[in-house]
């Protein structure tokens, strides 16, 4: 006896599916979002030593030492001397231009570029 009522709802299949694509957005998600947060602490670093009175006046290295503590502080670790550039032309400024690669599956990386620049205080 047919009582017309049709079956609505997904399937096996079709719920393997979503959640396999789904599973592929959260890998994605758990990548990608500590490479932000961290660059987010970048910048916030770098506009502390920016606040800094006189810091445009420093040597490289001591810019590099106090901009280290500051990261050191705040979980920074993708960050390397070699990423820092200190311009003293015109007005100071200080520029941090890095890389992170982070693993994905397999042989295949997910590679974030990130650069940021800040002027300083305490130029000529």
């Amino acid at each position: 006896m047919n009582t017309g009522r049709k079956q609505l709802g997904i399937t096996l299949m079709g719920f393997l599916i979503v959640l396999a694509v789904g599973g592929v957005f959260a890998l994605f998600a758990a990548k990608i979002i500590p490479m932000y947060t961290e660059f987010s602490a970048v910048k916030k670093s770098m506009n502390t030593l920016a606040g800094q009175a006189g810091v445009g006046n420093l040597p490289p290295d001591q810019v590099w030492s106090k901009l280290d503590f500051i990261f050191s502080t705040a979980y920074v670790d993708s960050v390397k001397k070699n990423n820092l550039q200190i311009i003293k032309k015109g007005k100071p400024r200080i520029v941090v231009t890095y890389e992170v690669r982070k693993p994905l599956f397999y042989n295949l990386d997910l590679v974030g570029r990130f650069s940021h620049e800040e002027p300083l205080r305490g130029g000529r």
